[in-house]
């Protein structure tokens, strides 16, 4: 699972779960994601029941004869207000097959499922869904975005959602619960608690230090609480600087974090330094 791949870096082959909290940071990845579509030559699908009336005009705009399409996610996901996950699974692979027979490279789509499937615990049974669509990625002829509002979907569906993608994005502002303070040299400080609730808003600027930085430390001498998710972030963060014979240096460290690395199987990790 990736945390820290850029929507720049997505192409066939990619499932990626979007969790955001604002409709406008949600439909500028959207917007970015789709567009990139029509200029490799995909077909290009939305899926919104209150489609963006912006990204319509835009990628209308911009796609050549039937190249795109805006279909609501009620039709797609319910069939007389029932979650049928096979139908939902094969109405997607005629799509690809049928854009494949018509010229076009491959399929790009992103949208979310009915509010209804995210609310009052129907999440969960997307969380299987979602696993399942991973099928469909494997030939590479697919690329999609499956947005998911942390304000509506289920808070414990959320977690299988998350884990049910190889890849995912967020969209989200500062969480109260995880406060950062990122320093100009590539330190950044951490106070409060980090799991997958609060982990959006370090992914910015993590990314950002590691893009910009050899070596990040990350100081977790205030940090009450990491979960598996935090520790993901870490290995992956330090996989990327150490490809650049770089390391990321995670200071105060807890002794448990030590052996949980060894039991997730990162123990010993190149580029990670516990001190």
């Amino acid at each position: 699972m990736s945390f820290l791949r850029p929507i720049s870096s997505l192409e066939r082959g990619d499932h990626a779960c979007l969790i955001y909290d604002d409709p406008a940071r949600r439909d500028d990845v959207l917007l970015t994601f789709l567009e990139s579509g029509l200029a490799t030559g995909d077909r290009v699908v939305y899926l919104a029941d209150d489609a963006d009336g912006r990204i319509v005009e835009q990628l209308t705009l911009l796609a050549r004869p039937e190249q795109f399409a805006a279909i609501g996610s009620r039709e797609t996901f319910l069939v007389d207000g029932a979650f049928d996950a096979e139908r939902v699974l094969t109405s997607f692979r005629t799509v690809r097959d049928d854009s494949l027979a018509a010229g076009f490279h491959g399929v790009r789509a992103a949208g979310e499922p009915p509010e209804s499937l995210r609310r009052n615990g129907c999440s969960r049974s997307l969380t299987e869904y979602e696993r399942r669509a991973n099928q469909l990625f494997e030939s590479g002829d697919m690329a999609a975005i499956c947005a998911y509002d942390t304000r509506t979907t289920n808070a414990e569906a959320l977690v299988g959602l998350i884990e049910a993608h190889p890849v995912v994005l967020f969209a989200v502002g500062a969480n109260p619960r995880l406060r950062i303070e990122a320093a100009e040299t590539g330190a950044i400080e951490l106070r409060g608690w980090l799991d997958l609730t609060t982990l959006g808003s370090l992914v910015g600027p993590l990314s950002a230090a590691v893009t910009s930085f050899d070596d990040v430390v990350v100081d977790l001498a205030e940090v009450d609480f990491i979960d598996v998710a935090g520790l993901r972030l870490f290995v992956e963060a330090a996989d990327l600087l150490h490809r650049r014979d770089g390391k990321l240096t995670l200071r105060s460290t807890p002794a448990w974090i030590g052996r949980v690395l060894d039991v997730l199987g990162y123990g010993n990790r190149e580029g990670l330094i516990l001190q």
